[in-house]
C-alpha cells in the first residue's frame, strides 16, 4: 500500500457541506469513472486520478513541478475555493425605486427593492464539470446623502408589499450604491450533494444620478 507524504492525517474524506456533509470515498471514486478502482496499485493510477490511502483517505495524483507524483488531498483538490467563486461573472443586483424615474421628494418614503434571485453558472475543476449556484445572503444600501447603510437579508419588494424605504431630508442629487454579498455552493459532475463556497462572493451597483426635489403646491382660488 501506499503511504502519505505531505498530507493530513484526518482520515476525513472529501469536502464538506453546509451541515457537514462530505462525499465518501464511494462518491469520490464515482466522479472519476474511467479511473482504475480504490485499491489499485500506485503504478497503476494515471495522473489525475484518486487513490486511497494507508489512513483510508483520499488523495489525487498529480505531477509535481520537478516531475515527481505529488498527491493532494481530495479535501482540497475537490474543492471550488473562494476565489474561484469570486472570478465568476456574477451579475450585480438591480437597483429599483419608487417613485419611478429620475427623481424623489424630500421628507417622503422613497422605496427600494431588488431581485433576490438565485444565479447559476458551469465551472470546471480538475477536468470535471462542475455546477454552482450563487445565493444573495445580504443587500447593504448606501443612499448617498451621509445617513448609515441599510443592511438587511430582505431584497424588498415594489408598494403596496415593500419593506424597505429611505427619507431624503434636503433637496439634492444623489447616487445609490447597492453592495450585495452571496454565498456559493458548488456539485462536482453532476453528482453527488451541493457542498458549501468556504467564503463569500461581492457585487457592487450604482444607481444612475437621482434627484431629490420638493413638491410644489399651487393654490386654486
Amino acid at each position: 500500500m501506499l503511504a502519505e507524504q505531505g498530507m493530513q492525517n484526518s482520515g476525513e474524506t472529501g469536502s464538506t457541506g453546509q451541515n457537514g456533509r462530505r462525499l465518501s470515498v464511494a462518491e469520490i471514486f464515482a466522479l472519476y469513472p474511467d479511473c482504475p478502482p480504490a485499491g489499485s496499485e500506485f503504478s497503476a493510477i494515471p495522473i489525475g486520478c484518486p487513490l486511497l490511502t494507508d489512513s483510508g483517505s483520499v488523495a489525487m495524483k498529480f505531477k509535481a513541478g520537478n516531475g515527481e507524483d505529488e498527491l493532494v488531498p481530495a479535501t482540497e483538490a475537490l474543492t471550488l475555493t473562494v476565489t474561484d467563486f469570486q472570478r465568476l461573472l456574477l451579475v450585480g443586483s438591480e437597483i429599483n425605486l419608487q417613485p419611478q424615474g429620475e427623481w424623489t421628494l424630500v421628507n417622503m418614503d422613497t422605496i427600494v427593492f431588488t431581485d433576490g434571485t438565485i444565479q447559476e453558472f458551469s465551472t470546471t475543476v480538475l477536468g470535471l464539470p462542475v455546477a454552482v449556484r450563487a445565493t444573495p445572503v445580504e443587500f447593504t444600501w448606501d443612499f448617498g446623502d451621509g445617513s448609515a447603510p441599510l443592511v438587511t437579508t430582505e431584497a424588498g419588494a415594489g408598494y403596496p408589499d415593500h419593506t424597505l424605504t429611505h427619507v431624503y431630508t434636503t433637496v439634492e442629487t444623489v447616487e445609490i450604491t447597492l453592495t450585495t454579498s452571496w454565498s456559493g455552493e458548488f456539485q462536482i459532475n453532476g453528482t453527488g450533494p451541493w457542498l458549501a463556497v468556504n467564503g463569500t462572493a461581492t457585487t457592487v451597483t450604482v444607481s444612475d444620478p437621482l434627484r431629490v426635489e420638493t413638491a410644489e403646491t399651487n393654490l386654486v382660488p
